[in-house]
């Protein structure tokens, strides 16, 4: 399937992806398929209470420190803020983002297509659950106290949001972990900034 060209674009309304002009809404669940690549985790995964798992963790803490967390895919270290909003609003970031949750629906319409007919209400489902409102309470608390621009928060959320959703799935065994992955990254006090390279091939940037 083509590729189509993206773009990122943050605004006080949220987070969007422009597709073909188009602007999407990356956390409204309604991203039209772009390709359909496969991040493979050697990692396995069940069902946890994201919301107390969000309360434990102190949020960035390590930013720019070392990272030993064994992770599936190449990570680098990134050494300032700077630098770390600069990987975050890269395309081939944003494209990461796509295609990580395009493979999540794929996937379900494979496996379990009544999944994907509830798809947007699982989704808004989410959004008002414990665990999102947790940590955008607490993303947002430490974006506003280090004034760092509110793209920060909108990529950590997008983050956030997929990460739940393949949580709440898991019982489909879907088997797509590239956010429980980069969850793993934000529970250890750093911040996943960004994406290099071709989703799935390339890298992640950690800071």
């Amino acid at each position: 399937m083509a590729r189509r060209n993206t773009t990122a674009v943050a605004n006080d309304k949220g987070c969007f992806v422009e597709m073909d002009g188009v602007q999407v809404d990356l956390n409204s669940g309604l991203v039209g398929a772009v390709s359909y690549p496969e991040f493979k985790s050697k990692h396995a995964f069940t069902k946890s209470n994201l919301a107390a798992r969000f309360r434990a963790i102190d949020w960035f803490a390590n930013c720019g420190k070392p990272m030993s967390i064994d992770l599936t895919m190449l990570t680098k270290i990134v050494d300032n803020w700077s630098k770390a909003l600069g990987f975050s609003k890269r395309q081939s970031s944003d494209s990461a983002k796509i295609e990580s949750l395009n493979q999540l629906r794929t996937r379900l319409d494979d496996i379990a297509p009544k999944q994907i007919d509830r798809w947007n209400d699982v989704v808004g489902k989410v959004k008002e659950s414990p665990a999102y409102r947790i940590a955008k309470r607490k993303i947002e608390k430490f974006q506003q106290d280090n004034k760092l621009e509110v793209s920060f928060l909108y990529s950590c959320m997008a983050d956030i949001l997929m990460a739940l959703l393949e949580n709440y799935f898991l019982k489909t065994k879907h088997h797509c972990f590239y956010n429980l992955e980069l969850l793993m990254v934000y529970e250890a006090g750093h911040f996943p900034c960004g994406w290099v390279g071709k989703w799935p091939k390339g890298h992640l940037e950690v800071y």
